[in-house]
């Protein structure tokens, strides 16, 4: 029986730098995708050029830029595969991995939605490898954090022309489209990391990491929708304390006052440990860095 056919899409915007290694990593799996969709974002480097390079099965659509959610629904729009995988231009694709995925397919034919575990190479060239976490947790780890990466995604075309990625977001647009497919759609899971997912400093998350937690509060307020009474105002803590920790990671090297502002709120949103686990060691470091500027204001 032949495998199901899949067709890629990588949205791109000004992603000259690491295009070529995605494209490539794609092109050199043992299943060669029917389709590798670039849809290039309003670019205003050399990326529309590098993609055109290739040639066949790779096409490039441009698009003036709408931000990552509009350049994937260009994509799945696209496309004409049973199946639609993801992968960011920035990150890319270790061997045999989409032989993985549709080996999962053949063997469950229910599934709807598939994700693996990556490896995260910061930006000193350290390697960090995440295990996917179980598809019998993943329903109830989305209502709190977004642990599955557009990149390790393959999901049915069927089901992405019907449930859309959200533009209304900038970012944490996969954590609302994830949480919604999650209630309806079969999951299944790799373990394994079969993405490399690389965390720079022309990333998003670097710079503006205030806008990173606004849309992530605006997500994780739509998500709270579905839940009532202690229920809620638990998830609202928790999701509340974890965003704002993050938040203070970020903030270390703009000011220690404003990191402090950030932990501190997380603290008081949720006190208790397990949720990053370094939370009270930041508040000591950039408490004793702020000693003598002033008390920092509260973030909530």
């Amino acid at each position: 029986m032949a495998s199901p056919s899949v067709d890629v899409v990588i949205p791109v915007f000004n992603g000259e730098r690491f295009l070529e290694q995605a494209i490539a990593s794609v092109l050199d799996q043992s299943h060669v995708p029917a389709k590798v969709l670039v849809v290039d974002d309003g670019s205003t480097d050399a990326s529309r050029e590098i993609a055109m390079r290739f040639g066949n099965p790779v096409s490039c659509l441009a698009q003036a830029n709408q931000g990552p959610s509009a350049a994937r629904n260009r994509g799945i729009a696209a496309a004409s595969s049973e199946w639609v995988a993801f992968l960011d231009a920035d990150d890319y694709w270790m061997p045999g991995r989409l032989e993985r995925m549709l080996d999962v397919v053949e063997r469950n034919p229910d599934v709807d939605f598939i994700y693996t575990g990556l490896t995260r190479i910061a930006a000193d060239g350290s390697e960090e490898p995440l295990r996917a976490v179980s598809p019998d947790r993943i329903r109830e780890r989305l209502r709190y954090d977004c642990p599955i990466f557009p990149s390790t995604v393959m999901a049915r075309r069927s089901l992405l022309s019907s449930h859309p990625w959200s533009t209304e977001f900038r970012s944490s647009e996969d954590w609302w489209l994830f949480y919604r497919l999650s209630r309806q759609a079969n999951f299944a899971a790799i373990e394994q990391p079969t993405v490399v997912h690389r965390l720079h400093d022309k990333s998003l998350t670097h710079r503006d990491w205030r806008s990173v937690l606004h849309y992530a509060q605006r997500v994780a307020a739509r998500i709270q929708e579905d839940f009532s009474g202690f229920e809620r105002i638990r998830l609202k803590r928790k999701v509340d304390a974890r965003l704002l920790a993050s938040a203070a990671l970020a903030a270390r090297s703009e000011s220690p006052r404003t990191s402090l502002g950030y932990i501190t709120g997380s603290l008081l949103a949720w006190p208790f440990p397990g949720l990053i686990s370094s939370r009270y060691k930041l508040f000591l470091l950039m408490l004793a860095k702020s000693l003598g500027s002033g008390a920092p204001q509260v973030r909530t």
